[in-house]
């Protein structure tokens, strides 16, 4: 089996996710599994023709953004920067530190709020959410948002590991720091350490071989490690509902995947007819619960027809730094395309791209590749 880098690329992405969301909707619950949504609407409508052009129009806009941003790009005199030139110890290093700093302010600010026993109690009774829940109640912008500099250390491990550039001490270190931050703050730690590092590798090594059995072991791997971080937030949900630790976790799956490509279909279905937050759960049987359902529905919901000329601006956008930062000397600042090409994984979701988390990791690697790669890197 092979991995291409093109695959890697925004418009593929938008491509790949999709189909793979609408397996998930489809997916039957076999009266077992949580799905997150009880009747599934018709994809044989004008709403579903619909999604279809919505989805091509993302593509093209995608394609021609990053292509653009690509050829536009000054090009570096030596070619291409190496892999240990664009990520250098002394970058995971300041990522690390960073990532450090932001992850002792959350500690300090769910100590302030229930104290050392609230944290403990919360991971050990299978209640984390609760964590998150009270590191938001008096939430300010600073110091606290450098904890998503672990995705940054996480990509950085993944990517320098698989080409073979090791330094255990600063490894380790970064291990910790994403399932510590997982774990109090965002699942999406993990993931899009995951998803950025493997796009850094890819993008250097441009194509890699891998075996059918790597494959499987590692999507079981990662099925694990979510199903145990899902398990510490929803022990108590799921075991009311009568599902153990693997039956919840794939039903998490179905919950998570799924449910967006409802939330489209409605999104498309309904634009410009003001529809409700409740109109909505109501007609597409979707569960409260659940508030990423889509980032057509999210731009939608209030904006209607502005609403998905701004995604459709936000994907332009993204598309086009990602390509500038991939050619720019070399890919100099190759690591500010991590957090973007997350958020077009994340686009069947939500829209990730003018968040603060997308934001902050965007400045943050701006930064570090100015400290780091100063003497490195010919202007």
């Amino acid at each position: 089996m092979k991995i291409k880098s093109w695959q890697f690329r925004p418009h593929n992405i938008i491509v790949f996710t999709y189909t793979i969301v609408f397996i998930f909707w489809a997916f039957p619950s076999f009266d077992y599994f949580r799905k997150g949504f009880d009747q599934p609407l018709s994809l044989l409508s004008l709403g579903g023709l619909g999604l279809i052009i919505a989805i091509i129009t993302a593509w093209c806009t995608a394609y021609l953004a990053y292509n653009i941003g690509k050829n536009t790009a000054p090009i570096r005199p030596g070619g291409k920067l190496s892999i240990n030139q664009a990520l250098p110890n002394n970058s995971y290093f300041i990522f690390i530190i960073l990532s450090s700093i932001g992850l002792l302010a959350v500690f300090y600010s769910l100590i302030k709020s229930g104290g050392s026993s609230f944290i403990m109690d919360s991971i050990q009774t299978g209640k984390a959410n609760e964590l998150k829940k009270a590191m938001y109640e008096d939430y300010s912008i600073g110091v606290i948002s450098l904890r998503y500099a672990s995705i940054m250390c996480g990509a950085l491990l993944i990517a320098r590991r698989l080409s073979g550039l090791k330094n255990n001490l600063l490894d380790s270190a970064a291990v910790i720091l994403v399932l510590c931050t997982a774990l109090l703050s965002s699942r999406l730690t993990v993931s899009a350490s995951i998803f950025g590092g493997l796009y850094l590798f890819i993008h250097f090594k441009k194509e890699i071989k891998i075996s059918s059995t790597y494959v499987f072991l590692s999507a079981l791997l990662i099925f694990l490690l979510f199903s145990a971080l899902n398990w510490s937030r929803n022990y108590g949900f799921y075991e009311r509902i009568g599902l153990g630790f693997i039956s919840g976790g794939f039903s998490e799956m179905l919950a998570y995947l799924g449910t967006p490509f409802q939330g489209a279909l409605y999104a498309i279905s309904n634009i410009g007819s003001n529809f409700t937050t409740d109109q909505m759960f109501s007609a597409t049987t979707i569960e409260t619960a659940l508030t990423t359902n889509s980032a057509f529905l999210e731009l939608t919901t209030e904006n209607a027809w502005f609403g998905l000329l701004e995604l459709y601006c936000l994907i332009a956008a993204s598309a086009f730094s990602i390509g500038f930062c991939e050619t720019y000397k070399g890919g100099k600042y190759i690591c500010c395309a991590v957090p973007l090409i997350y958020s077009f994984a994340e686009l069947w979701r939500l829209s990730m791209f003018d968040k603060g988390l997308t934001i902050t990791v965007i400045i943050l690697a701006f930064l570090v590749a100015q400290l780091s790669q100063r003497r490195m890197i010919a202007k």
